[in-house]
């Protein structure tokens, strides 16, 4: 403790009676050595009450520091805390000065988001708490319990309104009379229902259920071990470390492979989510004020006796773990037989896989809980499942039903008395020939999520491995679901975390006798916290095992690094398809170009015109590429189209070889294409460095949000955005066609919703990521001219302030236009000052000024590529941010108002440090393993953009400063952590005190540069599409063909064959709405990744799920693509999707009996909401049949069109008559083929209408 000195006290500081009921107090200390830590602080005043923050100021040149430090409660004695003391530091004895702030802190009051006040936190000491599971919407069965063990361990729950958060913290023995203190902390959104339980028979409660686990957290029992090295802060959460299991050992589980049918914890958090919280009558006034509170922030306290706990009869193992164990796994030729069966004393499964599979899909996303699950239940699922009856995949289909609900089963039997369930069958039969169904599963600290197996675009390994396909799985690790992603972090606080995922990746997922184990992850998945696993095969002729599998991909032995070697073999993991008809080309050597240590032509080699038209008709393209994204064997990069190759043949460089592999087969990553180019916050921030005035980029953000407000009602301006800013799917070209189709003019409901979307898109991406649209830029792939014409760079330009555009390095780029009289070529060529570089773009010599120029014989390079030159002192692509020529996107900008001031800022001469090899005999998949745990915990790489995001805006130098500089070349070196091993080494220095406003991180201020003024301009806002369902169908497409009931049963059947694949999808990525996936305009960020690869991806799974509807749709009207076949079916496809709407709306004005006896409305939701995408697969049918296939038509809507579409209360019409808004309130309309089941499901044409079933979950 300091000894006080009393010369000096301030004597005109006066403590207000009543100050040790304070919530905290803070004291400051000056004039400490520049050595001080937080734990030198600690040390000496924790004798005197509980500190609960700590902070010392930033070192100034090694001079007098000063700290702060925060008392809650405060201390009982404050005269120590009024003058100079003596302070022990490292064995030395120094003075100080110490007082507390005369500006005392508030009683801790807040502001509710109604305006009301309340206390900031509230908290409570229950007399016990019981952990359960929810059985029933009234009944939750008791799992275990715990109480208070004396002063030292309490027992807490406190509600912090401020955080938005409530936190019980508890004490749990174990049978070795060890106590260890843990805490769980809730969010608002995570809380489903509060129930208070107050009759005179029961102590009062409050039962609290959970939509999802909370994170959990363990007390460190050692103090100091929270003090960080390097570290000036400390506060009382370092105190609490990540938990991943509670027990009395964790560590004794390291050797176990995860599974749901583990039951080895005291108390299971991850799926015991019904919390009983035990209150004293004395307490039962302070949670009234709390429950009013909590009301302020929607949620409402249920004041009732309905929901009961009762002690568990059938102890923590459900009884379905052991009805699983029963039976031998008959011999039924299934699926299940080519999987390993591991032995687990004589006991096998009596599932077969797919089924079992499905069933733990449903257990572990809570829609059957697995106390609810009888001996009947299982005997049911075996008997649907036997392969003599006409239905055998029926048990399955019947859980993917459950699964593809999401609604919580509480009596699993109903379903198979479900007419929807047991007529339940996706489209998985007809798949193209890249996809196949692939299975997930997400880890999390404290639980497993099996997913349903969804149609993927495939990779190399699948393709090889057809056969035994399901025995792959593709495994993430994220954080608790509702908290996201789990970042990199140097402290020791997550490292269970990290261990868990190593446990994972050393022993693998059980699944009864299937175990999956860690087979490889690529670079892409690794960023992701992603890998693949496998479950070995020993079936004869079908033996497959992981080092098998590695074996064939290729030869690795060479490689010595375990990030690269990892890497490569993550490349045969490449989602691709395989270019059809050869089996390899013929492959033909040519030599890398190299200057001054430089390679101009890293990753990129040739291919013949013959190969490239067979891409193009295999991709059904419209126009040939010129370049592909491929993997070939080893190789990897890009393929460019020369008119001189012959044949087949593919011209490959040394620097496209990675390793040599048996398979040498021709695999398409991507083709290129023409998009627009967009700025973002690093390529402002860099421009605004070099010199382009903030008044550019507010301009354009002036006009771009003023264009897109304008195009909601400006039907050409509308057409002219959306041909201008095109994105890298071409969504906005085919929407473009949907308007010119007049579909805008009609407000059709589905073209209405797409440019909203759109617009907020847009919008939304304007305000969050500063996202510009450059009319006069294009993003392309990068390659390289080989005829050896363009000028290259000159490294004595660098620094020059008066250079001639003439000495400038050259390139070559096309771009589309509308052919004219004079130049029928549907492109032009680019000339001119350019601005050139590549994303992310940190340094101020990523971004390079060059030539345009026009060069005849590269003119067979169409739009979608831009030729960089093979000459000069240094390659361009490498001066953009390190890049290269295998694949790397760059962004090429010819409109010069964005032409920065200086022209030649030397480029960044980053070199990759020195991989790490590794040495000894240690097997490379244990070595992955570790890295990749490593990569998790290391992976720096946002905290170090965002790090320069706010210095640059901070520092007057912008991205010039040194820090900057610095921060540039650490995030080149997190960059390549993945391949070299080696992470970048983060200082606390680099480390903002306070951030940019736009930024929207605690500690802000009010950035005055271009990023700060542009995010001011946009005003954030909410998405809203249901309005839209109010409007009418297009009547030019209703009223065109008089439509049989057959054609309209069968689009009705494959309507929802299609619905089930899109909620599939939706599910899968995440994503809210079915528009955001058929448009890839994805509102919300990925939980677990990043936006950067999110359209790409998104497009891949929406482009696949429209080919497998087309295909189908097409075979069903007579499998012809011409219009006179094919119109007629796509328009009963818009006439049933239009009926299941106006079904739909007419359901929710019927009043209807909820399960409590009260009568109730329904409401149309975003879960129940009928699909309407499904008839635009066809968008370029529908807009032939709305305007007759004449193109004069698409410029004008009929005058007596606003007529027709006007929504009245009508009769319901035959076939031919119209359309109409609402049905006739009758029970039965044979015109739509409606009839409706005693039970009061909806039959629409054959087909169960999945009407409202989420309406309990929702209220």
């Amino acid at each position: 403790m300091p000894t006080q000195d009393r010369v000096g006290a301030p004597a005109n500081v006066i403590l207000p009676p009543g100050f040790e009921s304070w919530r905290s107090i803070f004291v400051t200390i000056a004039g400490l050595p520049s050595f001080t830590t937080p734990l030198h602080i600690r040390d000496n005043f924790c004798g005197y009450g509980n500190i609960s923050y700590i902070e010392i100021d930033e070192d100034r040149a090694n001079g007098p520091r000063k700290a702060m430090l925060r008392f809650e409660p405060p201390p009982k004695d404050m005269t120590p805390f009024q003058g100079d003391c003596r302070l022990v530091i490292n064995g030395g004895y120094y003075r100080a000065r110490v007082w507390y702030k005369e500006s005392f802190p508030n009683d801790g009051k807040f502001t509710t988001p109604l305006g009301n006040p309340c206390p900031s936190s509230v908290a409570l000491n229950p007399t016990k708490v019981t952990f359960g599971v929810l059985t029933e919407p009234t009944k939750a069965i008791a799992m275990e319990s715990v109480s208070s063990e004396g002063p030292e361990y309490p027992l807490t729950f406190t509600v912090d309104f401020k955080k938005r958060k409530m936190f019980l913290a508890f004490p749990v023995r174990f049978v070795n009379d060890y106590i260890s203190e843990y805490r769980v902390d809730i969010k608002f959104d995570a809380i489903k229902d509060i129930h208070q339980v107050d009759s005179e028979s029961r102590r009062p409660a409050v039962i609290i259920t959970l939509l999802d686990t909370p994170p959990i957290w363990r007390r460190r029992a050692n103090v100091r071990r929270s003090f960080v090295e390097g570290r000036m802060r400390w506060d009382q959460n370092d105190l609490w470390q990540r938990a991943v299991h509670i027990g009395p050992n964790p560590k004794e589980q390291d050797s176990l492979p995860i599974s749901l049918d583990d039951h080895s914890q005291v108390i299971d958090l991850g799926r015991w989510t019904t919390y009983h919280v035990e209150l004293d009558k004395s307490l039962m006034p302070v949670w009234a004020e709390i429950e009013t509170n909590l009301r302020d922030w929607n949620i409402k306290t249920k004041t009732d006796d309905a929901l009961t706990m009762t002690m568990a009869t059938q102890g923590k193992r459900a009884h379905v773990w052991a009805m699983l164990g029963d039976n031998i796994l008959a011999n039924s030729g299934t699926v299940g037989e080519e999987l390993a069966l591991v032995e687990e004393g004589g006991i096998h499964t009596s599932l077969q896989f797919d089924v079992r599979y499905q069933l733990e899909v449903c257990i572990s996303h809570g829609i059957i809980n697995e106390y609810n699950i009888g001996q009947d239940f299982i005997e049911k699922l075996i008997e649907l499942s036997r392969p003599d009856r006409l239905d055998p995949e029926r048990g399955r289909l019947v859980l993917e039903y459950a699964a593809d609900q999401g609604k919580r089963i509480w009596r699993p039997m109903e379903l198979f008395s479900d007419p929807a369930a047991m007529t339940y069958f996706p489209t998985t039969m007809i798949i193209p020939e890249y996809c196949a169904l692939m299975r997930k599963v997400i880890v999390t600290p404290t639980r497993i999520y099996f997913k349903t197996p969804t149609v993927e675009t495939t990779n190399r390994v699948i393709r090889q491995f057809r056969h035994v396909k399901d025995n792959f799985i593709r495994l993430q690790f994220t954080d608790e679901l509702l908290e996201g992603r789990v970042n990199g972090c140097e402290e020791s606080r997550y490292d269970e975390i990290y261990s868990r995922a190593h446990r994972v990746l050393k022993q693998g997922i059980q699944m009864g006798p299937w175990h999956w184990k860690f087979l490889a992850f690529g670079n892409s998945q690794i960023r992701e916290n992603g890998a693949f696993f496998l479950c070995e095969s020993q079936t004869e002729g079908a033996r497959v095992t992981c080092a098998e599998v590695r074996k064939w991909m290729g030869s690795f032995d060479h490689i010595k690094t375990v990030g690269k070697y990892a890497a490569r073999m993550g490349q045969c993991f490449s989602t691709s398809r395989l270019v059809p008809g050869i089996m390899a080309p013929t492959i033909v050597k040519i030599p890398d170009i190299e200057h001054n240590g430089y390679c101009f032509t890293d990753g990129v080699g040739k291919m013949s015109p013959l190969l490239a038209e067979m891409i193009a008709k295999d991709w059904d393209l419209e126009e040939v590429p010129s370049a592909v994204q491929f993997r070939m064997g080893g190789c990897k990069g890009v393929l460019v189209t020369w008119p001189d190759i012959k044949g087949t043949e593919v011209h490959v460089r040394k620097s496209q070889e990675k390793f040599e592999a048996i398979f040498n087969g021709l695999e398409v990553i991507r083709c290129s294409q023409f998009s627009v180019a967009t700025l973002n916050r690093q390529t402002i921030t860099i421009l605004e460095s070099l010199g382009v005035p903030d008044h550019v980029f507010t301009g354009m953000m002036a006009d771009q949000v003023s264009g897109y407000n304008k195009a909601m009602t400006d039907r050409d301006l509308a057409i002219k955005l959306l041909e201008q800013c095109v994105d890298e799917n071409q969504t906005t070209l085919t929407i473009a066609k949907m308007v010119l189709n007049g579909f805008m003019e009609s407000r059709e409901p589905f073209v209405q919703t797409l440019l909203q979307l759109w617009r907020s898109w847009s919008i939304k991406s304007l305000k969050e990521k500063a996202r510009l649209t450059v009319n006069q830029g294009a993003f392309v792939l990068g390659c390289v001219d080989e005829t050896g014409t363009l000028k290259g760079h000159s490294k004595r330009l660098e620094n020059q302030t008066d250079i001639d555009i003439q000495d400038l390095p050259q390139i070559f780029l096309t771009v589309p236009k509308a052919p004219e009289a004079d130049d029928p070529r549907n492109y032009k060529v680019i000339t001119g000052l350019c601005v050139v570089g590549r994303n992310p773009s940190l340094h101020p010599g990523d971004i390079r000024v060059v030539n345009a120029v026009d060069v005849p014989a590269l003119r067979h390079l169409k739009p979608g590529v831009v030729a960089f030159p093979r000459n000069g002192d240094r390659d361009i692509p490498s001066m953009c941010s390190g890049g290269d020529l295998d694949g790397d996107d760059f962004f090429v900008i010819w409109d010069q108002n964005l032409i920065p001031r200086e022209w030649c800022y030397p480029p960044m001469d980053y070199k990759a440090p020195p991989p790490h090899l590794e040495k000894g005999n240690i097997a490379m998949d244990e070595l992955m393993a570790v890295f990749f745990v490593l990569y998790m915990k290391n992976n720096n790489l946002p905290l170090i953009a965002h790090a320069h995001l706010a210095t640059a805006d901070r520092e007057a130098e912008g991205a010039k400063h040194p820090k900057c500089i610095r921060l540039a070349e650490l995030h080149s070196t997190a960059v390549d952590y993945v391949k070299t091993a080696v992470q970048a080494e983060w200082s606390r220095d680099f480390e903002p005190r306070r951030w940019p406003h736009f930024m929207e991180k605690p500690k802000s201020y009010a950035s005055r540069k271009a990023l700060g003024q542009l995010y001011d301009m946009v005003k954030a806002e909410k998405y809203e599409l249901k309005d839209n369902y109010d409007l009418p169908f297009d009547s030019r497409i209703l009223n065109k063909f008089q439509l049989t009931d057959d054609l309209l049963q069968k689009a009705r059947k494959l309507k929802t064959k299609y619905d089930i694949s899109m909620r599939r999808i939706m599910g899968q990525l995440e994503i809210a709405s079915e528009h955001e996936v058929w448009t890839t305009f994805v509102l919300s960020r990925p939980r677990v990744g990043t936006t950067y690869k999110l359209q790409e991806k998104v497009g891949r799974e929406s482009a696949a799920l429209k080919k497998i509807f087309r295909d189908l749709c097409i075979q069903e009207a007579g499998g012809s693509r011409d219009y006179n076949v094919l119109a007629p079916f796509v328009a009963a496809m818009y006439r049933v999707t239009w009926e299941e709407l106006q079904i739909a709306q007419f359901e929710t004005r019927q009043p209807y009996i909820a399960p409590d006896g009260t009568v109730k409305q329904r409401k149309l939701s975003e879960r129940s909401r009928p699909l309407i995408s499904f008839p635009w697969l066809f968008d370029t049918t529908l807009g032939d049949i709305a305007t007759g296939g004449d193109p004069t038509l698409r410029m004008h809507i009929h005058t007596n069109q606003k007529g027709k579409n006007k929504q009245t209360k009508t009769k319901t019409q035959g076939q031919g008559q119209g359309p109409v808004s609402v049905l006739e309130e009758q029970t039965e309309d044979l015109s739509m083929g409606i009839t409706r089941t005693d039970d009061g499901h909806v039959i629409h044409r054959g087909e169960i209408l999945q009407l409202f079933r989420h309406e309990e979950d929702e209220e």
